[in-house]
Formats: structure tokens, C-alpha cells, sequence
């Protein structure tokens, strides 16, 4: 009974990783295609990349630091788990579409690049 509740949590957190919802879990409440539905979802690897839960576990435990949730925002001491080059494309895309003039992309890219 006391790891009742621990395992929950692991499972949510499982179900995060692949890109479902914690109430995915109650799947399991329909017999047998429900519980081979939620094992397959759950050996399945992780979405590669960020999805609405954050970021990939897998990705992050290769960088030599912890990261810290502030909000649904996750900052690092590394640039690049940060998501600034991810950013930069971004900024990128907008100067394209017409809606960031030049001078504002290289402006907020300088400004992004500094946080290197």
C-alpha cells in the first residue's frame, strides 16, 4: 500500500514522457485492450524533443546539470538545453513570414545570444 501512490506517480510521469495525459491511465478500466493499449504506450519510447509536459528526460540527463521548473518554464546553466537556438529559428521564421524586420531579429538575437 505505501508505494500505491509513488507508483502512480511514476506511471503519470511515463505517460508524460510518451505525450499522453495522466488520465490516459484510466485506459486500464477497459479489459484487455485497454491494458495491451496502456503497456504498448508505455514501452514505446519518449516523444523526442519538448511536448506540453517538458522537456524529454532522455535528452536532458546528458547535459552535466539539473534543470529547475519555474511555471511550465525550464531554464539551465546550458544555452543549449535552454532552448535558445530553438528560439533563434523561431526568430528566424517570423523575419521570414515578414512580421520581424531585420534589424529586430538581429536586435532580439543579440539580446538571446547573450544569455550564452
Amino acid at each position: 500500500m505505501e508505494v500505491l501512490l509513488p507508483s502512480i506517480g511514476v506511471i503519470i510521469r511515463r505517460l508524460h514522457d510518451a505525450g499522453k495525459s495522466g488520465w490516459f491511465f484510466r485506459i486500464n478500466l477497459t479489459p484487455l485492450i485497454g491494458w495491451i493499449l496502456f503497456f504498448v504506450v508505455l514501452v514505446t519510447d519518449s516523444v523526442p524533443g519538448r511536448n506540453q509536459y517538458g522537456p524529454n528526460p532522455k535528452e536532458i540527463s546528458s547535459y552535466p546539470f539539473e534543470y529547475t521548473s519555474q511555471g511550465n518554464q525550464y531554464t539551465g546553466t546550458n544555452a543549449a538545453a535552454d532552448g535558445i537556438p530553438e528560439q533563434i529559428r523561431e526568430l528566424a521564421e517570423l523575419k521570414d513570414a515578414g512580421i520581424l524586420s531585420e534589424t529586430e531579429f538581429e536586435a532580439k538575437k543579440r539580446d538571446l545570444l547573450s544569455k550564452m
